[in-house]
């Protein structure tokens, strides 16, 4: 027999032992699954404001006579709820972690153009972010560093006329010039 199994057969006589000393050494004499419930205990009135505690009375005409009590001060239920309440207040006040910080934008503020779309100009923002490296046989356009042929789009705009030191391309009824030297971008 391996080593391993002789551990583990001294594990099972462990747990067999324990077991037989829980029922017959250990046992109170119950055998009944109703008297191994645990007991109920009631709060009497007179020790309401104790912290002694009465069994339930043994006998039909005494536990007619008991009532009920009822707890002084509020219920659990109604304490979770106000501590539910004082938190939610707390839970305004606290900010979105998955939320960059400003110091992220640069200068820029931290608004999207979800929630501002009138502040974001498409054609602003198309001259900022490409720029026109080379041009090829006034017929393609090398915006960055991706070549286009006249009708093709980028985005929302089309290139409409490549020539010798630029493209031009239209969005909506407006015409975006890019230049090669991108010193003075013109809008026609």
């Amino acid at each position: 027999m391996s080593r391993e199994r002789k551990i583990l057969l001294g594990l099972l006589a462990l747990g067999l032992s324990a077991v037989g000393v829980d029922r017959f050494v250990l046992a109170s004499g119950e055998t009944d699954p109703a008297a191994a419930e645990a007991q109920q205990y009631m709060v009497s009135p007179q020790s309401a404001e104790s912290t002694a505690v009465e069994a339930p009375a043994a006998t039909a005409e005494a536990a007619a006579i008991k009532q009920p009590v009822t707890p002084a001060g509020p219920s659990i239920a109604q304490r979770l709820r106000d501590t539910g309440q004082q938190q939610a207040s707390k839970l305004d006040a606290t900010r979105n972690v998955l939320t960059p910080e400003a110091s992220w934008y640069g200068d820029q503020p931290a608004t999207s153009a979800a929630q501002n779309p009138t502040q974001v100009d498409p054609i602003e923002q198309f001259l900022r972010t490409h720029t026109l490296s080379a041009v090829m046989n006034n017929r393609i356009a090398i915006v960055n560093g991706q070549p286009y042929r006249v009708g093709d789009s980028l985005v929302d705009f089309r290139l409409v006329a490549v020539g010798n030191s630029g493209a031009t391309f239209q969005f909506g009824d407006q015409m975006v010039d890019l230049t090669l030297e991108q010193t003075a971008p013109a809008r026609r």
